[in-house]
């Protein structure tokens, strides 16, 4: 294993387009299981060991945005993350934000939060006092046919130049750069179709 792990690349568990997955830290993958299940989740992947790293489990919340809790024991996570090249934000794509953030708090302890009102509003995820994740309405820019989702960031130094870059590289760009409040940002999918995001922060942060 690297000495410090970014990400994981593995097989599916079940059929269709490859996708980034958003792993949670859990204390108990069973009990994960359990509360998910009674929170009107559904387990698409059992509890699985996984050598000597932890255990997982593969879940979808009550609209159907897939995500995977991990249990670990000798594997933490991500060894670097908010710099160029590594992970930044994990963000909900929903069509019910009370229903997903009632979810989310009953398995995780996580507490909405929505910085303002109108089209700017955005909502995040807490827990003990900082922000974990971000969790938007699907908005009618997107296909109609996509479900909700999670999608993962990247921190880059330029947004415009990491998009051009993907599309040389055999991937796509779905949103091009935009500047948002945090920085400027692009969607892009690689070559198998994987959705993902790319963000250069803002100095200021945002």
């Amino acid at each position: 294993m690297p000495p410090y792990p970014l990400a994981g690349l593995g097989p599916q568990v079940k059929p269709g387009p490859p996708v980034w997955s958003t792993y949670v830290t859990v204390d108990d993958a069973d009990q994960a299981v359990a509360t998910a299940t009674a929170a009107g989740g559904q387990v698409v992947a059992a509890v699985t060991t996984v050598l000597d790293a932890g255990r997982m489990a593969v879940l979808a919340d009550p609209l159907g945005a897939g995500f995977t809790v991990w249990e670990p024991h000798q594997h933490q996570g991500a060894g670097i993350v908010n710099e160029p090249g590594t992970l930044i934000w994990n963000e909900l794509v929903t069509t019910d934000i009370e229903q997903s953030a009632a979810f989310y708090h009953q398995l995780l302890g996580w507490v909405a939060a929505t910085d303002s009102h109108g089209p700017g509003a955005y909502t995040e995820f807490g827990m003990g006092g900082r922000s974990v994740a971000g969790v938007m309405e699907k908005p009618p820019s997107m296909p109609a046919d996509l479900p909700p989702h999670w999608t993962v960031y990247f921190a880059v130094a330029d947004a415009d130049e990491a998009a051009g870059r993907a599309g040389k590289l055999g991937g796509s760009v779905e949103v091009p750069p935009t500047d948002i409040m945090p920085g400027r940002f692009a969607v892009v999918r690689d070559p198998q179709g994987a959705r993902f995001s790319l963000l250069a922060s803002s100095p200021t942060g945002g």
